[in-house]
């Protein structure tokens, strides 16, 4: 039985964009209010980037 090795690399954090837009038929663009939502990071709190904000219709 063999044992997985561990990694020995330390993978490079990945590069984001600073902005996001939606991807709606084939092309990116922007929300329609013009609004975005800071994500993120869990880790740290820094910020990962803007994502485009969406108002969803109340369905209650």
């Amino acid at each position: 039985m063999q044992t997985a090795e561990a990694p020995s690399k330390i993978m490079p954090r990945p590069m984001f964009k600073t902005q996001y837009e939606n991807y709606i038929g084939g092309k990116w663009v922007p929300p329609v209010g013009g609004e975005y939502f800071d994500n993120e990071s869990p880790v740290d709190g820094s910020l990962i980037a803007k994502m485009p904000a969406r108002k969803l219709p109340m369905l209650i």
